[in-house]
């Protein structure tokens, strides 16, 4: 019977509700990537601001060189003490969920990288 319904609508109606649902689809893939842009750059403004109060995970002058995302969490390196084009430089694991972030060690660092 299902079938039946299915060859008796016009195509036109078949057509009109594909794009329909495509449009909808798009807006929602859009909307979710925008939000997660927007959660990467507070992810990396707060990477660098907690780098640069806390003296212990770096040195002087933070700043985000990268960031990407891996396993749910963002991740930003952060670049501190730049003499020239040298830098030193630590991760910072963002997780979404929680907003707390964690400083890996360089042994942990190998998981993020």
């Amino acid at each position: 019977m299902t079938v039946q319904l299915l060859l008796e609508l016009d195509p036109s109606y078949l057509a009109a509700g594909l794009v329909m649902g495509l449009a909808v689809g798009g807006g929602l893939y859009a909307r979710q990537s925008k939000e997660k842009s927007d959660l990467a750059v507070q992810a990396e403004n707060n990477c660098v601001s907690w780098f640069e109060e806390d003296r212990s995970l770096g040195g002087f002058g933070s700043f985000a060189v990268d960031r990407w995302e891996k396993d749910g969490r963002i991740v930003v390196e952060v670049g501190f003490d730049k003499i020239g084009s040298s830098y030193k430089s630590r991760l910072c694991v963002f997780n979404l969920k929680t907003s707390r972030m964690t400083a890996p060690t360089n042994f942990g660092r190998g998981r993020w990288e």
